[in-house]
């Protein structure tokens, strides 16, 4: 297994018109292979323990199945088949039991010349059991479930069985594999399905296209059945051209989603093309999405938020090739944000979720690692829909500063970028002569930025008044709450003045001294004395000598913001005395 992490490579670009949100960061990205030559798909599902479960073709190695922990760390990978043969995984779920069921195609064994291939393993990949199904032609199983009784439902295509050259396939196993019904669901013409899912009825919805019914060279086809496969209703989607459904799921209100590609409409080649129905069936809305070239989509889902995100290719948008193509809509279908990734080769995404945490994977196969090989390639992005914020502020707003010169540390939520000089405005009576230095990166999202030559008074601060200067990596603006704090600037204040005696004659090495915190001085041969005081400071001032009293024997201050000088002594009466 190897693992990279090619930011280079990987390409997040916008392409509507649309005003987006936010994009999810690339938390990393890896691909695997082992030995192996993947040659098609890469289908993902999260798992249990927040790792992935991935599928594929290994080469001439048969059916790949690769496991990974939360941080796409290889944990074991298995293959399954015979090396000559054409045997590949397309779909895998996890089950119930903490194991895995795939859904593959094989020509290594079974009746026909392709048959399903089910096959049953535990935690570790080691396998409990396999079953074919087929007749003597070509069947593909695409896509596999759990079912609620806990046995599964595969479906796919066949030219076996059914009115047409290929049928849409649909297999209902126990628990065990042991096949317990299979219907198929045709015309005269080809068609062919790729999802199934159980339905909130128990019944299913199989998704695919269809040459038989509907308007067009090929359509959309929804087929919607009981609990025992017998159909209830199928509607068909697609204009006059080509049209071919890929992927299905119930939605939230009872309805589906459906997604695939189209000819038909939208603005290029093929687009992706996400059709909305009721529960029923009819279509409430459909969307394009893509450029002048080809684009398809092969997997939705819908999130948390009733929105939907879409996994495809596209040759529109991207550094070359198709590369992977990943879209994020609101509930009605409108872009929110879309990203590409993908390198000068081919890159097509199979498969796409939102993870337990709120961000996105995005899995499928890659060409643009190796020149002339392929790889199942795995990206894991981070929900970030939420602006950065500043978390903390040293010094913190309320307080005092006693320097000329101080560092505001500004602590963000996450990494931002473009903060400058600009991005600070500093007023008061203390910045009246003071500069703003340039802001400097300390990481771990800290950022400082430098003033110089305050005075007494109050600062006041407001960081980026235009929020849009300071950014995350996804584009999102800072929080413009809170970005004012205020300081009080309190430089240390002098109390001087003289002591001598009533002939004005200077009485040196006089202790004078300050309570409260206060500082203390002797006076020199002048008399003099100095004394430094935090700002805002009260207390008193005492000037002691042996035998000594004092005129007055202190003198007081309250609240003092500003030197204070002339504060003078003298003897009592004038007069000193000593005794012998």
């Amino acid at each position: 297994m190897k693992k990279t992490f090619f930011f280079t490579v990987v390409l997040c670009l916008l392409v509507s018109s649309s005003v987006f949100g936010a994009q999810p960061l690339t938390l990393w990205d890896t691909v695997y292979s082992g030995k192996y030559n993947v040659n098609d798909f890469g289908f993902a599902q999260q798992t249990a323990d927040d790792g992935f479960i991935l599928t594929g073709q290994a080469g001439f190695e048969g059916v790949y199945l690769v496991k990974t922990d939360s941080a796409g760390n290889q944990q074991w990978e298995k293959t399954f088949g015979e090396g000559s043969s054409y045997d590949e995984g397309y779909c895998v779920k996890q089950t119930s039991d903490g194991g895995y069921i795939v859904a593959a195609t094989t020509d290594s064994y079974g009746a026909g010349k392709r048959d399903f291939w089910l096959i049953k393993v535990n935690s570790s990949g080691i396998e409990q059991w396999n079953k074919t199904f087929g007749g003597t032609e070509y069947e593909d199983a695409y896509s596999v479930e759990q079912t609620s009784d806990g046995g599964y439902i595969i479906a796919g295509s066949t030219s076996s069985y059914g009115a047409g050259s290929s049928d849409f396939w649909l297999v209902k196993t126990d628990s065990a594999g042991i096949k317990q019904w299979d219907k198929t669901f045709g015309g005269a013409s080809l068609d062919m399905a790729f999802s199934v899912e159980q339905t909130s009825d128990g019944g299913y919805a199989i998704a695919g296209y269809t040459y038989s019914f509907g308007a067009g060279s090929w359509d959309y086809w929804l087929v919607k059945t009981d609990s025992s496969g017998n159909e209830q209703w199928n509607k068909t989607y697609g204009g006059s051209s080509y049209d071919y459904g890929r992927y299905a799921r119930q939605t939230f209100d009872g309805g589906f989603i459906f997604v695939g590609y189209t000819k038909s409409y939208g603005a290029g080649g093929y687009d992706v093309w996400l059709v909305k129905t009721d529960s029923s069936g009819n279509k409430i809305w459909d969307k394009t999405y893509g450029g002048s070239s080809d684009d398809n989509g092969y997997s939705v889902s819908q999130d948390s938020d009733s929105g939907y995100i879409i996994s495809g290719s596209t040759e529109s948008f991207g550094a070359g090739g198709d590369d992977y193509y990943l879209i994020k809509t609101d509930s009605s279908g409108n872009v929110e944000w879309d990203e590409t990734f993908g390198g000068s080769a081919d890159d097509y995404s199979r498969s796409a979720q939102q993870t337990s945490d709120g961000g996105y994977f995005i899995a499928g196969q890659s060409s643009s690692y190796i020149s002339g090989q392929r790889h199942i390639w795995l990206i894991r992005l981070g929900e970030d829909v939420t602006s950065p914020e500043v978390a903390n502020v040293v010094p913190s707003t309320g307080t005092s500063i006693a320097t000329t010169n101080i560092n505001i540390d500004v602590t963000f939520s996450e990494q931002v970028f473009g903060v400058d000089i600009s991005d600070m405005v500093i007023s008061g009576t203390a910045a009246t002569s003071a500069s703003l230095g340039t802001p400097t990166d300390l990481g771990s999202n800290v950022w400082r930025f430098p003033i110089t030559g305050l005075v007494n008074g109050m600062l006041n601060i407001d960081l980026a008044p235009d929020a849009s200067d300071i950014q995350d990596i996804a584009g999102n603006d800072l929080s413009p709450s809170p970005t004012q704090w205020n300081y009080t600037v309190g430089l240390p204040v002098l109390i001087s003045g003289y002591i001598h005696n009533c002939n004005d004659v200077a009485l040196d090495g006089v202790f004078v001294s300050c309570d409260n915190s206060g500082g203390a001085d002797t006076t020199d041969i002048n008399g003099y004395y100095e004394l430094t005081v935090p700002y805002g400071w009260s207390g008193i001032v005492t000037p002691t000598k042996t035998q000594i009293f004092f005129n007055p024997p202190g003198i007081s201050f309250n609240n003092i913001i500003e030197d204070k000088s002339e504060n003078d002594f003298t003897i009592n009466n004038g007069l000193w005395s000593k005794t012998f």
